[in-house]
């Protein structure tokens, strides 16, 4: 695919930016992402973004790395 810029916020704990570019490595798209502060005007945040799932933790559920998650869904999703 084509290459390309695309902004990323980053934040405490876990990256967006990392996230975005696992994305495009993971389609196969080359290009730059971007960090941006969090406070960044040039994008729009929701208030809450928490990832961990301390539910599932406490019954016994083993949630899969962010990464093998991710890959997995893109490929059902786009068989990739």
């Amino acid at each position: 695919m084509h290459s390309k810029t695309v902004l990323a916020p980053s934040q405490t704990g876990f990256f967006v930016h990392d996230l975005t570019k696992e994305i495009y490595t993971i389609m196969n798209i080359y290009t730059k992402v971007i960090p941006v502060e969090r406070n960044s005007t040039e994008i729009k945040r929701p208030k809450f973004t928490a990832l961990k799932n301390m539910r599932a933790k406490k019954i016994g559920i083993i949630l899969p790395h962010w990464k093998d998650a991710l890959r997995n869904y893109l490929e059902t999703k786009y068989g990739i």
